[in-house]
Protein backbone atom coordinates (compact mmCIF):
# COMPACT_ATOMS: atom_id res chain seq x y z
CA UNK A 1 0.00 0.00 0.00
CA UNK A 2 1.15 3.73 -0.51
CA UNK A 3 2.22 6.13 1.73
CA UNK A 4 -0.12 8.54 2.89
CA UNK A 5 0.29 11.75 1.70
CA UNK A 6 0.50 14.75 4.01
CA UNK A 7 -0.69 18.13 2.67
CA UNK A 8 1.22 21.29 3.69
CA UNK A 9 0.19 24.82 3.78
CA UNK A 10 2.44 28.01 4.57
CA UNK A 11 1.96 30.03 7.51
CA UNK A 12 -0.50 33.03 7.04
CA UNK A 13 1.40 35.72 4.84
CA UNK A 14 4.07 33.53 4.31
CA UNK A 15 5.33 31.59 0.94
CA UNK A 16 8.67 30.01 -0.48
CA UNK A 17 10.19 31.73 -3.76
CA UNK A 18 7.19 30.42 -6.48
CA UNK A 19 6.71 27.24 -4.90
CA UNK A 20 3.78 25.96 -3.61
CA UNK A 21 3.88 24.41 0.13
CA UNK A 22 3.23 20.80 -0.87
CA UNK A 23 6.63 20.88 -3.15
CA UNK A 24 8.43 22.62 -0.34
CA UNK A 25 6.88 20.27 2.56
CA UNK A 26 7.10 17.04 0.79
CA UNK A 27 10.98 18.00 -0.42
CA UNK A 28 11.73 19.28 3.34
CA UNK A 29 10.07 15.64 4.30
CA UNK A 30 12.53 13.74 1.41
CA UNK A 31 15.47 15.38 2.86
CA UNK A 32 14.44 14.32 6.42
CA UNK A 33 13.71 11.28 5.90
CA UNK A 34 16.96 10.48 4.03
CA UNK A 35 19.44 11.99 6.37
CA UNK A 36 17.67 11.43 9.72
CA UNK A 37 17.53 15.39 10.28
CA UNK A 38 16.79 18.50 8.84
CA UNK A 39 19.67 20.88 8.76
CA UNK A 40 20.04 23.94 6.71
CA UNK A 41 23.14 23.35 5.50
CA UNK A 42 22.22 20.16 3.81
CA UNK A 43 18.66 21.47 2.73
CA UNK A 44 20.84 24.03 0.59
CA UNK A 45 23.11 21.06 -0.60
CA UNK A 46 20.25 18.85 -1.50
CA UNK A 47 19.18 21.45 -3.46
CA UNK A 48 22.15 22.95 -5.64
CA UNK A 49 21.32 20.47 -8.66
CA UNK A 50 19.23 22.78 -10.84
CA UNK A 51 16.30 19.63 -11.05
CA UNK A 52 15.80 19.62 -7.26
CA UNK A 53 12.46 21.03 -6.27
CA UNK A 54 14.00 23.69 -4.34
CA UNK A 55 16.74 24.95 -6.38
CA UNK A 56 14.61 28.00 -7.11
CA UNK A 57 13.90 29.23 -4.01
CA UNK A 58 18.02 30.22 -3.55
CA UNK A 59 20.30 32.66 -4.97
CA UNK A 60 22.68 30.76 -6.72
CA UNK A 61 25.08 33.76 -7.72
CA UNK A 62 27.63 34.19 -5.06
CA UNK A 63 28.00 37.68 -5.71
CA UNK A 64 23.97 38.87 -5.41
CA UNK A 65 23.70 35.73 -2.25
CA UNK A 66 26.54 37.77 -0.57
CA UNK A 67 25.03 41.10 -0.71
CA UNK A 68 21.76 39.54 0.65
CA UNK A 69 23.56 37.63 3.31
CA UNK A 70 24.92 40.94 4.75
CA UNK A 71 21.31 42.76 4.52
CA UNK A 72 19.95 39.35 6.51
CA UNK A 73 22.94 40.34 8.80
CA UNK A 74 21.86 43.97 9.06
CA UNK A 75 18.51 42.85 10.61
CA UNK A 76 19.53 40.33 12.57
CA UNK A 77 22.06 43.22 14.06
CA UNK A 78 19.26 45.94 14.14
CA UNK A 79 16.58 43.20 15.96
CA UNK A 80 18.74 42.48 18.06
CA UNK A 81 18.96 45.96 20.38
CA UNK A 82 16.33 47.03 22.81
CA UNK A 83 15.91 50.21 24.73
CA UNK A 84 14.02 50.57 28.34
CA UNK A 85 11.37 53.22 27.64
CA UNK A 86 12.10 56.51 28.46
CA UNK A 87 8.83 57.47 29.78
CA UNK A 88 8.84 53.53 31.91
CA UNK A 89 12.44 53.25 33.47
CA UNK A 90 11.46 50.43 35.85
CA UNK A 91 10.44 48.19 32.97
CA UNK A 92 11.97 45.46 30.85
CA UNK A 93 13.72 46.61 27.39
CA UNK A 94 11.71 46.46 24.02
CA UNK A 95 12.73 46.30 20.80
CA UNK A 96 14.85 49.88 20.32
CA UNK A 97 13.85 49.55 16.22
CA UNK A 98 10.45 48.83 14.99
CA UNK A 99 10.26 47.23 11.16
CA UNK A 100 6.82 49.57 9.31
CA UNK A 101 5.85 49.93 6.31
CA UNK A 102 5.67 53.72 5.23
CA UNK A 103 5.51 55.65 1.91
CA UNK A 104 8.50 56.71 0.10
CA UNK A 105 9.20 59.83 -1.65
CA UNK A 106 7.92 58.06 -4.83
CA UNK A 107 4.98 57.17 -2.93
CA UNK A 108 5.79 53.69 -2.77
CA UNK A 109 5.14 51.41 0.69
CA UNK A 110 8.82 50.57 2.10
CA UNK A 111 9.58 48.36 4.80
CA UNK A 112 12.14 50.31 7.02
CA UNK A 113 13.34 50.30 10.85
CA UNK A 114 12.22 53.53 12.51
CA UNK A 115 12.81 53.78 16.84
CA UNK A 116 10.07 52.32 18.50
CA UNK A 117 9.38 55.79 20.21
CA UNK A 118 8.47 57.21 16.62
CA UNK A 119 5.77 54.39 16.33
CA UNK A 120 4.35 54.83 19.71
CA UNK A 121 4.03 58.39 19.00
CA UNK A 122 2.91 58.29 15.43
CA UNK A 123 -1.20 56.85 15.29
CA UNK A 124 -1.19 54.89 11.76
CA UNK A 125 2.60 53.53 13.11
CA UNK A 126 1.46 52.12 16.13
CA UNK A 127 -1.87 51.06 14.92
CA UNK A 128 0.03 48.91 12.45
CA UNK A 129 2.65 47.95 14.89
CA UNK A 130 -0.45 46.67 17.13
CA UNK A 131 -2.15 45.39 14.93
CA UNK A 132 1.16 43.10 13.53
CA UNK A 133 1.40 42.12 17.67
CA UNK A 134 -2.01 41.07 17.59
CA UNK A 135 -1.24 38.84 14.64
CA UNK A 136 1.86 37.13 15.76
CA UNK A 137 -0.59 36.70 18.89
CA UNK A 138 -3.11 34.47 17.35
CA UNK A 139 -0.31 32.99 14.99
CA UNK A 140 1.63 31.82 18.37
CA UNK A 141 -1.92 30.77 19.85
CA UNK A 142 -2.37 27.77 17.28
CA UNK A 143 0.73 26.63 18.13
CA UNK A 144 0.09 26.89 22.10
CA UNK A 145 -3.25 25.59 21.88
CA UNK A 146 -1.55 22.06 21.05
CA UNK A 147 -0.47 21.75 24.80
CA UNK A 148 -3.19 22.06 27.74
CA UNK A 149 -1.38 23.84 30.08
CA UNK A 150 -0.84 27.10 28.53
CA UNK A 151 -5.09 26.70 28.08
CA UNK A 152 -4.83 30.09 30.04
CA UNK A 153 -2.24 31.84 27.78
CA UNK A 154 -4.61 31.44 25.03
CA UNK A 155 -7.56 32.68 26.87
CA UNK A 156 -5.69 35.82 27.21
CA UNK A 157 -4.37 36.04 24.18
CA UNK A 158 -8.16 35.63 22.81
CA UNK A 159 -9.15 38.62 25.63
CA UNK A 160 -6.48 40.82 23.38
CA UNK A 161 -7.12 39.77 19.57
Amino acid sequence: MGELMQEYFYKAGRCVANLDANTVGHELNRIYNKHGALAPATVVKESKPKQAPLHGAFEWNDQIAAEEHRLHQARQIINVVTVVPEDRPNTLPVQAFINVTVVNDDDKNERRYTPVKEVIDTPGLYDQHLSHLKYRLKNMKIELSKFVELAQVCDAIDSVT
